[in-house]
């Protein structure tokens, strides 16, 4: 976190973090299905990541429109 990180910069962070996460998780995924395990649990997971991205994409546009107007 920036010393002095705003609003808008944290939000835009999260997002950042939010992808990254999912794209971690989406590859041990598929690395689990691979090796044969039963990835449901991961899969789960996945869906739940989805949900975050959205809401830290959807505070992100917010912050944005508050800024532009």
């Amino acid at each position: 976190m920036l010393l002095r990180e705003t609003p808008l910069d944290r939000a835009g962070r999260h997002v950042i973090e939010a992808e990254r996460r999912l794209k971690a998780q989406a590859s041990w995924i598929e690395e689990l299905g691979r090796l044969g395990y039963y990835t449901a649990e991961e899969e789960a997971m996945l869906d739940r990541m989805r949900g975050e991205l959205l809401r830290a994409r959807a505070e992100l546009a917010q912050l944005l429109g508050q800024a532009a107007g």
